[in-house]
């Protein structure tokens, strides 16, 4: 279980038989948390954090990157959501970037590391161009949005 307690304070109870991890006071506010056994990783405005079972590390994103959302299907296959797709292997990150259409993404479920589902908005205006995206190692691919009925 994880829960924040203030923007810059963030608390994790982790799978038995391990100890809670120690309380984190995060040098920006968290914006998403997501757990595995007793791995933690919390996704911050630019940034994630990662609590390993013995400490917590700071690892650090692409210069520009903008993380909204947090998920994985294990320890070593973690996806960060945000202005592009960040996606952690073997505990290194990867860029794939977005369609120039899309504003960036906001939510990522994934239960396998060849199976993730990411969502997000787009930028509207000319052809609409789907906010999600379903990786299928080794490919990404984009789903028509749904019509929407205004009336």
């Amino acid at each position: 279980m994880l829960w924040v307690a203030t923007a810059t304070d963030v608390h994790a109870v982790v799978a038995p038989p391990a100890i809670a991890p120690p309380s984190a006071t995060l040098p920006s506010p968290a914006v998403a948390a997501w757990g595995s056994g007793q791995q933690v990783f919390v996704a911050l405005s630019s940034s994630v954090m990662h609590f390993d079972g013995a400490s917590w590390l700071d690892e650090p994103l692409p210069a520009g990157a903008v993380v909204r959302a947090i998920g994985g299907s294990s320890p070593d296959d973690v996806w960060a959501m945000g202005n592009a797709i960040y996606h952690r292997r073997g505990g290194v990150w990867s860029t794939l970037s977005l369609p120039p259409s899309v504003l960036g993404m906001t939510a990522v479920w994934s239960i396998a590391p060849d199976d993730a589902w990411a969502a997000g908005s787009s930028a509207g205006g000319g052809t609409p161009v789907s906010p999600l995206f379903h990786w299928d190692a080794p490919s990404c691919t984009s789903y028509p949005a749904p019509a929407i009925d205004a009336q």
